[in-house]
């Protein structure tokens, strides 16, 4: 599939987010009834020692092994899962790492496993990473040149490469993306909540739309099919929605009724 047939496919679809060690194959597949792509992940990859340990025991469905024929294998069942279990639903993997040869290695037994895409998570406040400029940290200006260096070496893979951003973080993204403009990344997605209102932030959305050059993805409060409506009116081709489909299976599914499409 090329990429604008896969963004024709993206476009007007709702998705289920990625959250970290519970969005799993099995998780997808009780849950995304209705979604016209899930993400798995968001998967870790990070080098098996002691530094990494604790992390690896918190959180252990969350970190890829880092030998390549088993990150393969787990790739290759979790896609082969969604793939009997929902049909044409598309397949991304939420991705972060501390080395980018572990990730680049990682997006390419995904596209191997027959995923669709990749997204590399700049979205994560998992600490210490996210202040020592992985995850969320790497949208900050200071660790902006390995953001960019990171998006320079998956954008040239043969598999579509999309951003996630948080916008809770005091950052310029008009900026960000500025940054990223000679860098051929296919999307970006934005979780766009507002803790105050609990609602989306459809302003951004509109201000932002202009400066992505593909497929702009939004999670983030849009719970109510009018909330979903908006952002898509707001210029967003797919809406996420990850938290009441923890308590819900059918939730997506029964918000794609309520949209009327």
């Amino acid at each position: 599939m090329n990429r604008a047939e896969l963004r024709k496919r993206l476009a007007d679809t709702l998705f289920l987010s990625a959250m970290l060690d519970l969005t799993d194959a099995e998780y997808c597949v009780e849950r995304g009834e209705g979604a016209g792509m899930v993400q798995l992940g968001t998967m870790i990859v990070a080098p098996e020692t002691e530094k990494y340990a604790p992390y690896r025991q918190r959180w252990s469905r969350t970190f890829l092994p880092t030998d390549r024929a088993a990150m393969c294998a787990q790739l290759q069942a979790e896609v082969g899962a969604v793939r009997v279990a929902l049909g044409d639903t598309l397949c991304c993997l939420s991705l972060a790492g501390f080395a980018i040869d572990d990730v680049v290695a990682a997006a390419e037994a995904f596209q191997r496993a027959g995923g669709d895409f990749i997204e590399l998570n700049a979205h994560g406040s998992v600490q210490p990473w996210a202040s020592q400029g992985y995850l969320i940290g790497m949208a900050q200006p200071q660790y902006r040149q390995r953001l960019v260096a990171w998006a320079q070496a998956l954008a040239v893979l043969e598999i579509p490469l999309v951003i996630k951003f948080n916008t809770r973080l005091d950052v310029d993204f008009a900026q960000v993306l500025q940054d990223l403009w000679h860098v051929p990344v296919w999307g970006y997605h934005f979780n766009v909540r507002d803790p105050q209102t609990k609602l989306p932030r459809y302003e951004f959305v509109e201000r932002i739309r202009p400066l992505v050059q593909g497929p702009l993805l939004c999670s983030g409060y849009a719970w109510t099919a009018e909330a979903a409506q908006r952002l898509f009116a707001a210029g967003a081709d797919s809406v996420g929605v990850a938290e009441p489909v923890m308590s819900d299976r059918q939730f997506i599914s029964r918000l794609r009724q309520e949209i009327g499409s």
